[in-house]
């Protein structure tokens, strides 16, 4: 072989083994998460659960804002914070697993008392609009009652965050978005989202304000809300691609989870331009996660930021992502959650590759330090005789016709008189439930023929006054006895008889008896499941069966009462006292601290929907502004058998 192929044979595997060195491998990983995404080493607070996650990717870093837990709605000095969310943090990753706590947005203890956006701070996010950073959160002054959308704003995405201006009537969930010609528009959440231009360029002076009109983006028609439960729409968050937005947002999709909730999915609309208008996208739910915002993520593509649904029965709220799926022609393809026991790799080919390992451990969260809430002073006992305001056997309506066997309401008022002839008009109420608004009446299975129940399975009551009687929503000192008849259990807890945010008579799903007094704990009756920077003090009455429930007979009647002594108002620092009595026996009898607030009408079965409808029957109704004696209830409930 001579000198001139030796060179060609070496120049030949030099540019081989050349080229091969210089081609990507494709096959490499860019990057790797496991849901869920902890940040506890760097919370700066005493718990990592979020709700309303939002990301927005900065340079090469990832920027979280989020509601802090607990979220809070009531008011009460003798929790930390007096019951509130502490603020807006600021967290920052490069790789979702290294965290940086980036410090406080708005920090609520350096307020003054008198600041309009003091507490109830929910779904803060952040969006880059001309060059600056803007933070919206929805927020108020809950001890003045207010609750609106504020807005900062920033030179630098760590902030700090200044002017903060409400932008009236944005309300909660508002999203921002900077359109390509500089015009900005906020899409506002309810029953209907709609959408509508602002201008922020005064906020330096206080003077953000609506530009032009408002119009509906995604409406409460049949045609739509034949896909969800109800008709409420939140977490709204639009994003453009190649000329297309995409108003992505969360609604209940029919159908039940694992461990039988509503499953909260999100779903999307497409327009052209943002005000639209606006095509819902065929499906119902596009992917199963509460709460979405939609960013550029580690492979240039859209990622899902959004708190877990799906794969925890005691609700759990950590932080997860996943990406999103498009399909040819542009739209969002319907995806899953990653499971937690999931290893995700992003591979450079666009692939995605998956592994199973065991789940993550629940993060060891630091120890707070001591609140010293205040002291109960003891109750103030009530001296004055019960009356007897409200009185319903449901055995004929107001015009004294008789409610005969099997008579059907459907979705409209009735009227009903009480035993002394006061005139409650009801209304059958859906509340938001695909299957409700009838009320069927039937004949006891026994006793006097002249007495009927009310089925209320399949409906609810609620009672409004068309005579003058006083609303049944008092802060102090009542009694209540009702008389049931529980058909069956059912797939969770189901609501007998409450006012919403006030107290609530109910079964669990094992068919045992609670009563609840004031708000419910965020995290219900599970306290091995409280985070240690959750407070739920000794002192504050909630769930007064909760360590023994008794359980209600199935098919025969049971008689419920309870009374309720102490004032309930927010500033009000004594003891309250509540005795349960279960057909005419005191079982229960506890006292602390409870607040009731935005108290409502009476609901027969279903005023809070996070309930199921009670399943069952209702044969008789008495409401006292008053403390009755624990020898009155025994005579009661004796003389109704």
């Amino acid at each position: 072989m001579n000198r001139l192929s030796y060179i060609f044979i070496i120049s030949t595997l030099l540019l081989h083994f050349g080229c091969n060195k210089q081609k990507k491998d494709t096959s490499s990983v860019i990057f790797e998460y496991q849901n869920p995404i902890h940040f506890d080493k760097a919370a700066g607070w005493y718990t990592d659960l979020v709700r309303d996650p939002h990301i927005i990717k900065e340079g090469n870093r990832y920027y979280l804002t989020h509601t802090m837990i607990p979220p809070g709605s009531q008011y009460d000095p003798i929790k930390r914070n007096n019951g509130m969310s502490p603020g807006v943090r600021l967290y920052s990753t490069a790789n979702f697993k290294d965290w940086k706590a980036e410090g406080w947005i708005i920090k609520s203890e350096d307020l003054p008392t008198d600041c309009p956006y003091k507490d109830l701070f929910w779904a803060p996010e952040i969006r880059k609009i001309h060059n600056k950073f803007y933070i919206v959160v929805c927020a108020g002054n809950l001890k003045h009652g207010n609750s609106d959308c504020f807005i900062g704003v920033a030179d630098s995405i760590t902030g700090p965050y200044k002017h903060f201006t409400q932008l009236k009537g944005g309300g909660c969930d508002a999203n921002l978005f900077e359109d390509k010609d500089g015009k900005v528009y906020v899409y506002k959440i309810g029953h209907k989202i709609c959408v509508q231009e602002v201008d922020l360029s005064g906020i330096e002076k206080g003077d953000i304000h609506w530009v032009g009109e408002e119009k509906v983006a995604i409406d409460d028609s049949p045609s739509q809300n034949k896909f969800w439960v109800d008709s409420w729409k939140e977490g709204q968050w639009i994003k453009e691609r190649n000329g297309k937005y995409y108003l992505f947002y969360s609604v209940h999709v029919p159908g039940r989870d694992s461990y039988q909730r509503f499953q909260y999915w999100v779903t999307v609309a497409y327009a052209n331009h943002p005000m639209g208008p606006w095509t819902q996208d065929k499906n119902p739910g596009i992917f199963w996660g509460g709460h979405v915002s939609v960013f550029d993520g580690p492979d240039n593509n859209w990622w899902y930021s959004y708190k877990n649904e799906k794969f925890d029965a005691t609700c759990e709220d950590y932080l997860c992502i996943d990406p999103v799926s498009f399909l040819p022609d542009g739209t969002i393809a319907v995806s899953n959650p990653t499971p937690f026991d999931t290893i995700t790799q992003i591979l450079a080919n666009g692939k995605i590759r998956q592994m199973k390992k065991a789940p993550k451990p629940i993060p060891s969260y630091p120890t707070p330090p001591p609140f010293d809430s205040p002291r109960l002073l003891p109750l103030k006992k009530y001296t004055q005789k019960a009356r007897r305001i409200g009185d319903w056997n449901f055995s004929s309506l107001s015009d004294n016709s008789p409610i005969n066997e099997g008579k059907v309401f459907e979705k409209k008022e009735i009227y009903l008189k009480n035993n002394a002839g006061e005139t409650y008009r009801s209304l059958i109420s859906s509340e938001g439930w695909n299957d409700a608004g009838i009320l069927k009446f039937e004949k006891l299975p026994f006793g006097n023929d002249s007495i009927r129940a009310v089925d209320i399975s399949n409906g609810s009551l609620r009672f409004f006054s068309d005579s003058g009687i006083p609303p049944l929503n008092d802060n102090n000192n009542f009694t209540v006895w009702i008389r049931v008849l529980l058909k069956n259990t059912g797939w969770r807890d189901m609501e007998i008889l409450s006012i919403p945010n006030r107290w609530s008579i109910y079964t669990t799903k094992n068919g045992n008896l609670d009563v609840v007094f004031g708000e419910r704990s965020y995290f219900g009756s599970q306290p091995n499941k409280i985070p240690p920077g959750i407070i739920l003090t000794e002192q504050y009455l909630d769930n007064v069966l909760m360590q023994d429930m008794p359980r209600l007979k199935i098919n025969t009647w049971n008689d419920i009462a309870f009374s309720f002594e102490g004032d309930a108002s927010v500033n009000d620092l004594h003891k309250k006292e509540v005795k349960v009595y279960l057909n005419g026996k005191l079982i229960a009898q506890k006292s602390g601290r409870t607040v009731f607030q935005n108290g409502g009408e009476l609901f027969l079965s279903a005023g809070n929907t996070t309930m199921a409808r009670f399943n069952g029957l209702v044969a008789r109704l008495i409401y006292w502004k008053g403390i009755v004696s624990e020898n009155e209830i025994a005579r009661l409930s004796a003389d109704n058998n």
